[in-house]
């Protein structure tokens, strides 16, 4: 269901649709109310029996290469809860960097995993349409995006590119805390500060000019 939603909302942004979202919460919630509550007691259960007799310090998940560049393989494990969770992670390949997504959707369930799967649709989608590596620009059009719908709750997201040439990352961040990037050379790991806030802040607060900033880092 989560599969077919995420590709009627991909042709949705590929085809401009001005209701987007709009439409995309409306089947969401009729699924919801059909079969969600069924459906997710299923997931829960199916997700606990895999579990059983599995010591919580050792988790077992296997995992393959989720992309490969010439110089870089990635490699992605999430671990299930009890419950259908919203946290989400996309990779993607841009003129020979690697650029990796991370981020938290509010509560759990099919709604929270729609959310979770809309918003790295249409972050992509943002990527491929803006120009060099302008992701501040990317999550600014996400955020208008979704600023007027409290239906998706604030959301954080964090996106990294790395240059394997240039030996450079660079950083954007909304609301998730600071990254930090370990030293191989010292031992040591220096958090590099970026205030921000979720995407959708603006639901919970006056704030009506919400930046994001972007950083590089060697």
């Amino acid at each position: 269901v989560l599969e077919d939603i995420e590709w009627l909302s991909r042709a949705m942004v590929e085809d401009g649709d001005p209701d987007l979202v709009s439409h995309c919460v409306e089947l969401v919630e009729s699924l919801r109310e059909s079969a969600g509550d069924a459906v997710l007691e299923q997931a829960r259960q199916n997700v606990q029996g895999r579990s059983a007799g599995i010591s919580p310090s050792i988790p077992r998940v296997g995992v393959s290469p989720t992309l490969s560049t010439s110089s870089v393989d990635v490699y992605v494990g999430m671990i299930p809860k009890a419950e259908i969770g919203a946290d989400f992670f996309e990779t993607a390949e841009r003129n020979g960097r690697l650029v990796v997504t991370i981020g938290d959707a509010p509560g759990g369930g099919l709604k929270g995993a729609f959310i979770a799967r809309f918003v790295t649709t249409v972050f992509r989608r943002k990527l491929e349409d803006t120009t060099g590596s302008d992701y501040v620009a990317a999550l600014e059009q996400l955020n208008q995006l979704i600023s007027s719908h409290e239906y998706f709750g604030a959301i954080s997201v964090q996106c990294v590119e790395i240059d394997p040439e240039r030996r450079v990352l660079t950083f954007v961040n909304a609301g998730l805390p600071n990254p930090v990037l370990f030293c191989a050379r010292r031992g040591k790991c220096d958090q590099l500060p970026m205030r921000s806030h979720p995407l959708n802040f603006a639901i919970y607060s006056d704030a009506n000019d919400i930046r994001f900033c972007e950083r590089r880092a060697e």
